[in-house]
């Protein structure tokens, strides 16, 4: 479980979060919804520990440290991949980094998205880009998935024509147990809110 107490994020001259608590149970998809400058992003670097805030924050009951930042993945659809290496150099680096990288649920993701393993990334169009960032996150074998606009660009969508978009991790949960919850982050869109639990 993730739960965030009285957490306070200012930058100067403009408050991002005020006072946000809030419980993200394991099992669950919760989505977060709002205008540009909401605070949404800033939530999830709160609790990745990628800024400083007020309040708490804990994983299990337990403070987010080296020790438990493992459980936790990110996707972003600013891109954190390197743009020089393939899909498949990029899937021996994760499983060199992360123990628990699932190089089969990769590989599935790679066939369900349809995406090249031996280009660099630099050559993916941008919806494909994210489609990558999203089967990183996936993949890197955490406990909980923190996904941030994966689906920013329209091709990134073209993938579920004529399915409903959590396809893959419909399919993803009924294959793994360990899987656990995901928090996603995308445009207000009545095809997303009919299945968000929250």
């Amino acid at each position: 479980m993730i739960e965030l107490s009285h957490v306070t994020k200012k930058y100067v001259g403009k408050q991002a979060l005020c006072d946000v608590s809030l419980t993200l149970p394991c099992g669950e998809i919760v989505g977060l919804l709002g205008e540009n400058g909401a605070g949404k992003t800033t939530l999830m670097k709160c609790i990745l520990g990628f800024v400083r805030f007020e309040g708490t924050i804990t994983l299990d009951g337990e403070p987010i440290t080296h020790r438990n930042i493992a459980s936790l993945s990110f996707g972003t659809s600013e891109h954190s991949f390197f743009p020089g290496l393939t899909a498949q150099a990029h899937r021996e680096f994760y499983e060199a980094h992360f123990p628990c990288f699932s190089a089969q649920r990769f590989h599935g993701l790679m066939d369900f998205f349809h995406l090249p393993l031996h280009q660099p990334l630099r050559a993916f169009s941008t919806g494909q880009k994210n489609q990558f960032e999203v089967i990183l996150a996936l993949s890197q074998g955490a406990d909980y998935i923190l996904l941030d606009e994966p689906f920013a660009a329209l091709d990134a969508l073209s993938a579920f024509a004529g399915t409903p978009i959590p396809a893959p991790l419909d399919a993803l949960r009924a294959r793994e147990e360990r899987f656990r919850a995901v928090v996603n982050k995308d445009e207000m869109r009545e095809s997303v809110k009919k299945w968000l639990v929250k």
